[in-house]
């Protein structure tokens, strides 16, 4: 009793409506995660850092290849350890950082300013490049 091809007795198995909705639910969560990270990274790769890229890459070719794998390699493992850190403790660098040093050792204002100088010159070398 083979079926043929042609045969009107196939039967699709019916979906039902709630289904449906879950599908596209589960679709627009995943579309709205998409587009709020691209905006991120809009964000962090302005106009400013194109351009510069582009002229860099157009100027030197490949010789300043050293620069984007050494960049991205410390990059990754800042970002890493971070993440680490904050999913296994909890907290923010910051906190561990109080922790671990504790009030009573002296060190934490001079950590503190060290941090506070190196982010206040790394975001003002980025926002730089934005207007370059």
């Amino acid at each position: 009793t083979t079926m043929s091809p042609c045969s009107s007795d196939t039967s699709e198995p019916e979906v039902t409506l709630e289904a449906k909705k879950t599908f596209w639910s589960s679709c627009k969560a995943e579309i709205s995660l998409l587009l709020h990270f691209s905006m991120l990274a809009a964000c962090t790769i302005g106009p400013g850092t194109v351009v510069t890229c582009s002229k860099s890459g157009a100027d030197f070719g490949l010789k300043l290849i050293w620069a984007l794998v050494l960049g991205s390699f410390v990059a990754f493992i800042l970002q890493e350890g971070s993440a680490r850190l904050s999913i296994v403790s909890g907290s923010g660098l910051g906190q561990a950082m109080r922790f671990h040093l504790g009030a009573e050792t002296g060190q934490i204002p001079i950590i503190c300013a060290l941090v506070a100088v190196g982010v206040l010159v790394g975001n003002a070398s980025y926002e730089a490049n934005n207007f370059v």
